[in-house]
């Protein structure tokens, strides 16, 4: 395990606890976690495990790409016909 990696991972995510275990798996907690159901549908998830760092970086990855689609506004003709007007 790099210590440069895992300073790397740390650095990028911080609002996440990134630790490697003892037996070499790699795992990440967001620091702060209450998810609601919609976003815990969508696939956000309050801890990570993965088996070296590059599968950790992935997830930490598509993370973020959910975080950043569930913040973008939903266009007006679509929220119209979703709320039935």
């Amino acid at each position: 395990m790099s210590e440069h990696v895992l300073e790397d991972l740390r650095r990028r995510h911080p609002d996440w606890r990134i630790r490697v275990l003892p037996e070499g798996s790699w795992m990440a907690t967001r620091r702060c976690c209450s998810l609601t159901d919609d976003e815990f549908t969508a696939g956000l998830a309050c801890t990570l495990m993965a088996g070296s760092s590059e599968d950790l970086r992935d997830e930490l990855a598509e993370q973020r790409r959910i975080e950043d689609a569930l913040r973008e506004p939903v266009p007006r003709s679509v929220e119209n016909r979703t709320s039935g007007i």
